[in-house]
């Protein structure tokens, strides 16, 4: 059958939405469609994850009066300091804070905590400094020193292995068979006969 040629072909109605991200007009493509564009919709994404990240932060942070300490109720590593995942990297929960109430940290920075307690993310308690300044900051207070052998969070050995280890290394034992018994690696065993570490024994 031969169209009729006064017949109207109907027209795909057009349909006119403002972008959620940029507010600006555009004729959607698709039903539902709330970008104008791939770029906004990756940046409204962005925006979204930042926000509920900023919540979920907050909601592990005990909060006190403005001058006290706000504790990291999360992770907390054995250095005394707060950790979070956010972009599947592991970040300082006191550097997040920083960066959520204050300005973002300049390149090369440390945030230091002027209450002298890790856990702290109250932004009053948070300053901004070079890796000298950190570091004088610490000697001033007392905390420049590390701590050695058992005393440290990180041992895995103790003083009486320690001392066994370089009696059989002096014996003519090879430092290759000893880590083996020890389940460290042969490093650790030159390290300790060699006493670049435990040096107090």
């Amino acid at each position: 059958m031969s169209p009729n040629p006064t017949q109207r072909v109907p027209q795909r109605v057009q349909i006119i939405r403002t972008c959620e991200y940029c507010d600006s007009s555009f004729a959607a493509k698709e039903y539902g469609q709330r970008f104008c564009g791939g770029a906004c919709a990756s940046l409204f994404r962005e925006a979204r994850f930042d926000a509920e990240f900023e919540t979920r932060f907050w909601a592990r942070v005990d909060k006190g009066g403005p001058d006290e300490c706000w504790p990291w109720l999360g992770l907390i590593l054995r250095t005394g300091y707060g950790q979070i995942g956010r972009h599947g990297a592991s970040l300082g929960v006191h550097r997040v804070a920083y960066e959520l109430s204050v300005e973002t940290i300049p390149d090369g920075l440390c945030v230091c905590h002027s209450c002298d307690n890790p856990p702290c993310c109250n932004p009053r308690h948070l300053w901004v400094g070079s890796n000298a300044e950190n570091l004088a900051d610490m000697a001033k207070k007392g905390r420049a020193s590390r701590k050695a052998g058992e005393d440290s969070p990180n041992h895995k050995l103790t003083d009486n292995i320690v001392m066994a280890i370089r009696a059989r290394h002096a014996s003519g034992e090879t430092q290759r068979a000893i880590s083996l018994d020890y389940v460290v690696a042969p490093a650790t065993i030159s390290a300790i006969v060699r006493r670049k570490t435990w040096r107090h024994l």
